[in-house]
């Protein structure tokens, strides 16, 4: 974990010291607060958001590009599901008399909007866009692109490859929603309102999963609500003479209290489905521990906030869960001509 200040920013801004300690270490990265102020966090907040993006029609399921894994999507307005709630069953854990369910890729999943913005000049509410799905519009990729930019720091990383591209990607969901485990190249994931959980394995122990993020919290006696203190080997960074240090350390985390303030896209109420106010969420920012096994899949799991970055090594495996509703952007990147993409 690392705090964003001035002098972090100096050391990471020409991109240089993200690459050489972090991604070709293969070391996972959270910076707290880097995105807060982001152009993002205007364009996404609620009111505006809904005027700009409200009627743009996208793939929603339990998972996302849920019909590349033989899941049905079906066609919902960006609006629908700013305003879509979660069952409160899907919400707590479950109890340690219950038996436990059986894992599935459809039962429990909880609609979510993740999808590469298109830009293929479809009316809003037309046919074509993504995957030319029937139903799902297209022409809103010059809005997120000018809306919610790559970091410079993250654009001068790219300048620094020749051969360097990236592909953003949008996602908005309510509390209970996320992404199964899976893996990938490099990727940035920039979190303009909410609280997502993340579960990380190193590329020895990634795999791939359709289960969604509600079957997989209520099948693991892991997502528990408390927090222990715990040795990680997550990145712990320090800035000083412009340069950016990894190194192992002990990062302590206690209970957080459940975050309030004004809502982004979809409002916000007490039982966590809505936004937090955008301020970073750095009180109790530590939240990065071990876990004892989650299924012979996870290593670490760590807690990302409004206005906090995730940087993700190419090949780790990661899974998430939205803790409120959470409304972002992800940029996978390329930086030489081999990706594993």
């Amino acid at each position: 974990e690392l705090q964003w200040s001035r002098e972090v920013a100096e050391a990471f801004e020409d991109g240089s010291a993200l690459f050489t300690h972090f991604l070709s270490r293969g070391v996972p990265l959270v910076l707290r607060g880097a995105a807060v102020g982001h152009p993002l966090q205007t364009h996404f907040a609620k009111k505006a958001f809904l005027e700009r993006y409200g009627s743009h029609v996208v793939p929603v399921s339990g998972i996302p590009y849920s019909d590349s894994f033989g899941v049905p999507s079906q066609p919902k307005t960006l609006a629908q599901v700013a305003n879509s709630t979660t069952p409160a069953s899907l919400l707590s854990p479950p109890s340690s008399s219950s038996s436990s369910p059986s894992f599935s890729s459809t039962s429990h999943g909880v609609d979510y909007a993740f999808s590469t913005p298109q830009n293929d000049g479809t009316p809003s509410g037309g046919v074509g866009g993504e995957e030319g799905k029937a139903g799902v519009s297209g022409g809103w990729a010059a809005k997120v692109a000018h809306d919610a930019p790559p970091p410079s720091w993250l654009q001068n990383l790219l300048s620094n490859f020749s051969e360097a591209s990236y592909e953003t990607q949008f996602y908005l969901g309510p509390p209970g929603s996320g992404a199964p485990v899976h893996f990938h190249g490099h990727a940035v994931n920039v979190l303009a309102f909410g609280s997502k959980k993340w579960f990380l394995s190193p590329p020895s122990r990634a795999r791939y999963s359709k289960a969604s993020a509600a079957d997989r919290f209520l099948a693991s006696s892991s997502f528990s609500s408390s927090r222990t203190s715990a040795r990680t080997s997550v990145a712990v960074a320090g800035a000083s003479n412009n340069s950016a240090t990894a190194t192992t350390a002990t990062a302590t985390t206690a209970t957080t209290a459940e975050r309030g303030g004004s809502a982004a896209a979809g409002g916000s109420s007490s039982n966590g489905n809505g936004n937090d106010n955008g301020n970073g969420g750095n009180e109790d920012s530590s939240e990065v521990r071990e876990l004892p096994g989650e299924g012979g899949f996870g290593a670490l799991e760590c807690t990302q906030h409004a206005g906090d970055v995730v940087v993700l090594p190419t090949l780790w495996g990661h899974g998430t869960r939205n803790e409120r509703q959470s409304i972002g952007v992800a940029y996978e990147l390329s930086l030489e001509p081999f990706c594993m993409e």
